[in-house]
């Protein structure tokens, strides 16, 4: 049985090796080591109070993550997509609660410099929030923050959409026409991976600290972080701020990798006393 000290040892090289990790980058098919060790940095991101932003700093580290992997794994298949091609950005989207509190926070930014900006997003998420998939699919409502065809918070963007690419441009213009629901669109399985590889440690270390872990429809939950006083604070502190959104779908492949991250890190958290 490891004593205390040679449990905070191994926090400590872990949280190194994962710091590490979120430096250079993973490849699609990681070391599950490095995933465990990425959700461990996470959750002492999500448990330093001396960050009132600390769920807006794990979003971004987990985007920064997705950001070096794809640059140094992208795959040998050529995408189709393009600048200016925005049909993906007419779907339901789901994303977690750091992510959205991201957007909000860098949207209020903006707004100091463009005092009309937050109404027209809130103007824009009422014609698409509480709309189901089915609803949206072929209705040609575009995301709150796509403008001239562009997201207008690249930097900022989910994970769902960091993987949403396409191989082939007909099968996104048959979704975009409203034509075979539910149809085949060819993607990109390596910016799925990456994808994958941000969202489950995020979503362990969401977990690990007691904190939400579903996704929620973009446009409402946005329109809801950006209607509240300090929603983060009042997130962190317990508070159900996006009751009542619509819920993204569970993926049982993605909570059993949480699962497991789980089993193997909340004994080291707990003896380690990481983050208290």
């Amino acid at each position: 049985m490891l004593t205390r000290q040679q449990i905070r040892q191994q926090e400590r090289a872990l949280a190194k090796r994962g710091q590490a990790v979120v430096s250079s980058g993973l490849p699609p098919a990681p070391d599950k080591q490095d995933i465990v060790a990425v959700a461990l940095v996470l959750a002492r991101t999500l448990r330093n109070r001396d960050d009132p932003g600390r769920a807006i700093s794990a979003a971004r580290l987990v985007h920064g993550l997705n950001e070096v992997s794809t640059r140094k794994s992208p795959g040998a298949a050529k995408l189709a997509c393009a600048r200016g091609c925005g049909m993906c950005c007419h779907n339901w989207v789901g994303a977690t609660v750091p992510e959205v509190l991201l957007l909000a926070a860098t949207a209020r930014n903006s707004a100091r410099s463009q005092p009309d900006l937050i109404g027209r997003i809130v103007e824009r998420t009422n014609v698409t929030a509480g709309r189901s998939r089915l609803e949206r699919f072929g209705a040609k409502l575009p995301c709150p923050l796509l403008v001239d065809n562009q997201c207008s918070y690249y930097r900022e963007r989910p994970a769902v959409c960091r993987q949403t690419t396409s191989l082939d441009l007909a099968g996104c213009l048959d979704e975009f026409e409203g034509r075979g629901y539910g149809g085949e669109i060819k993607v990109s399985s390596v910016y799925l991976a990456h994808a994958r590889n941000s969202r489950v440690p995020l979503s362990a270390a969401l977990r690990l600290t007691g904190l939400d872990t579903a996704t929620y429809e973009l446009s409402a939950a946005l329109a809801c972080a950006l209607a509240l006083d300090d929603p983060e604070r009042r997130w962190l502190g317990g508070e159900d701020v996006m009751a009542g959104i619509e819920k993204g779908p569970r993926d049982q492949a993605v909570d059993d990798a949480i699962s497991a991250i789980e089993r193997e890190l909340a004994p080291l958290m707990r003896d380690a006393g990481v983050g208290a």
